[in-house]
């Protein structure tokens, strides 16, 4: 989104959503602290069970075709409105409509045991947005997040469980910092044959990547002309072969999928 508003007339810090500031001393014990966190986030990687679904059956294989759709404009301030009204955040609002609409998407094709599955999500660890335009840089600042979702039809039941497990994730930030860390520094030391397979093989136990991203709060112009619309397609890598995006910008609240044609064929 720093990039974003770069390309407008104006680089416009207010219209960002601001990030929880974290001082010096705060951050120097995070990333000493995350040394000791690595091995726990590895052997959650290493032992997270692997889906077995009409979505990720465990062994077909992907065609690399993609087939891509999107939702009608939905209202942001409904979004917060059902949220608040449901006493949930908006985060676990759209998870929990996620899981919901995945258990009866496996009822309606005959699935009726499928109780769970695994989400793989980039979780954000900036510090502090650039500031400037002079200082945005083209990098990754995510790591990404294994999550096991309980599958309801019924989202007001999805909306009892999935803050139970979303909750997790808050109180655990500096695993996710260690897996950035961790990932990081295997990228810069190790072969690129190594970690290709690794990478590859971490993908395997995921039915789907998503996304839910908080866009701009207000429009940014471009020579005159009003930005008040944004889509986002969230393409996985590895053997993940379907991702979902959710997307706030200003007024509106957009879903877009991406699947791969040999899982599904009327996304």
């Amino acid at each position: 989104m720093n990039y974003h508003i770069g390309q407008g007339d104006k680089f416009d810090m207010d219209a960002l959503i601001p990030i929880r500031k974290i001082s010096f001393f705060q951050r120097l014990v995070l990333r000493v602290s995350s040394v000791f966190y690595l091995p726990r986030v590895l052997y959650t990687l290493l032992t997270i069970r692997q889906d077995r679904n009409l979505l990720h059956d465990g062994v077909r294989k992907l065609s690399g075709r993609k087939l891509a759709a999107t939702s009608s404009d939905i209202l942001f301030k409904d979004v917060k409105a059902a949220a608040k009204h449901k006493g949930v955040t908006i985060n676990d609002l759209v998870t929990a409509c996620l899981a919901s609409g995945v258990k009866q998407y496996f009822e309606l094709k005959g699935d009726k045991q499928t109780a769970e599955f695994n989400l793989t999500i980039p979780a954000n660890i900036r510090f502090q947005h650039y500031g400037s335009w002079e200082n945005v840089r083209f990098e990754n600042k995510f790591a990404p997040v294994p999550l096991r979702v309980p599958l309801k039809s019924d989202v007001n039941d999805s909306l009892r469980e999935v803050p139970k497990v979303t909750s997790q994730l808050r109180h655990r930030f500096i695993d996710i910092y260690a897996t950035y860390m961790g990932t990081y520094y295997t990228c810069m030391f190790m072969p690129y044959v190594f970690l290709n397979y690794f990478l590859m093989q971490q993908t395997i136990p995921y039915t789907m990547a998503f996304s839910n991203t908080p866009g701009l709060l207000k429009p940014i112009w471009y020579e005159g002309k009003k930005s008040i619309k944004m889509q986002y397609y969230f393409i996985p890598t590895g053997y993940v072969g379907m991702g979902l995006s959710s997307l706030s910008y200003v007024d509106y609240f957009k879903i877009t999928l991406t699947v791969d044609d040999a899982i599904m064929k009327d996304p």
